[in-house]
Formats: structure tokens, sequence, C-alpha cells
């Protein structure tokens, strides 16, 4: 029951998007969290920034081809690259970013000193944490409701693939930071039993493909049923 956003509209969200996205990846120092740029890749929430910029810098590319063809827009153009960025959504852009908000504010609620200490507030202000940490909700969740992609039931497997794809480098990681320098990314990880660990980062990994449930029937819910071809309307 939605229309689209109108091209200028789309415009000035994806380059707000992208700057406010590449401002939290290049002001943020190195300080207490980290002793070098090195280590800036090893954190979870700089992977969901990085994914959500390219993400939104594609769609700036297709939103310039748009207006430079205008009403003459190449369709095989635009369906190709559609095509790409509704991948990039399914698979990588709203899952891990719900994954990342969420379990960000559900550890810090519970007890901020295992994620986000004071004493870190100096060389990463909230005003960063909320770019890397809430930001990225608001713009994932404008993109679904006013921006229709296509979901459909054949694709299901191959977008579940690139989640587990990347849980399971991110986990890689974790253990290579562990073995490396016997100190967890996240010192709430080392909070907990082997045991418990396991079963965390099972849930935590399992739960990608409820948000990526959510985000289906979101989609569905604004722009009807599935296999609905996602299409962007030509400039008059």
């Amino acid at each position: 029951f939605a229309d689209e956003m109108s091209l200028p509209t789309r415009i000035i969200f994806h380059i707000i998007a992208v700057a406010v996205n590449i401002y939290g990846l290049l002001v943020l120092p190195p300080g207490p969290i980290m002793n070098s740029y090195r280590e800036y890749f090893i954190f979870l929430t700089i992977w969901g920034v990085l994914f959500q910029t390219v993400y939104f810098i594609t769609w700036l590319v297709m939103d310039m081809k748009e207006m430079m063809y205008q009403g003459e827009f190449k369709l095989e153009h635009q369906n190709s690259l559609r095509k790409t960025l509704d991948c990039m959504f399914r698979g990588f852009s709203f899952p891990l970013n719900i994954s990342i908000v969420l379990l960000f504010w559900a550890v810090y609620f519970y007890n901020r000193e295992l994620i986000y200490p004071v004493a870190y507030e100096k060389q990463y202000p909230p005003i960063l944490c909320h770019i890397q940490h809430t930001f990225p909700l608001f713009c994932i969740l404008i993109d679904v409701i006013f921006i229709n992609h296509y979901y459909s039931k054949k694709k299901i497997a191959f977008d579940m693939s690139l989640i587990g794809l990347v849980a399971a480098a991110y986990i890689c990681v974790l253990i290579a930071v562990k073995y490396i320098t016997n100190q967890w990314v996240y010192e709430f990880l080392g909070t907990m039993p082997i045991w418990g660990l396991v079963i965390f980062l099972i849930i935590a990994s399992g739960a990608c493909y409820m948000w990526y449930r959510l985000g289906m029937s979101i989609n569905t819910f604004v722009w009807g049923s599935l296999d609905k071809k996602s299409t962007t309307k030509k400039t008059k």
C-alpha cells in the first residue's frame, strides 16, 4: 500500500546515510578500545557499518544513473544493479545491522561496563556510539519501509548461506583474536563458561535468521506478496 520514495528524496537519504556512516568509521581514534587501527576491523560493529556504507554507496550509484538517464533510464542496468542491492539488503544489511544494534543495547542495559564502560567515553564519545549502534537501525527501517525489496522463497537458501558465511567468518575472527592475544574482542564473552559461550554464539548466529524473516515480513506487509519484483520508477 506504499509508494517508493521519489528520486530526489532517495538521493538525499542515501547521501546522509553514506556521510554519517563514513564519519562514524573515520573519526573514531585509537584509544582504550584498541591499540592501533589494525585492530579496528575485529569489531562486529565495524563490519556492520562497512556493509551498510557499501550498500548505500551502491544505491547512490544507481540513483546517479537514474538521474543521468532521466526518462531514458536503461532498465537492464537498473535491474542488474537492483538485484545486487536487494541481495545485499537481504543477506547482509538488514539482518546483520539489526543483530548488532539489538545485541549491543541488550548487553548495554544489562551491564554497560561489559560493552561500553564509562571510562571509554573520552575516546569513544556517545555520539559515535549512537552513530554505530543506533543510526543503522533507523536507516535500515526507513529503507525497508520506503523502498521495495525483492524477497522470494526461492532465494531464502541463498540468502541464508550469505548470512551464515558472515557469521562463520566473524566467529573465526573471534577465535583467532582470542588465540593470538588471549583476550576476547568483547569483554562480556570472557564472563561466560565455554558451554555458555558456545550456546551464545549459536543463538546469536541463529537469530540472524529471525531478523531475516522480520525483514521479509515487513517488506511483505508494506509492499505485498513475496516474489513481487522491486522496481525503480522512471523519472518523468
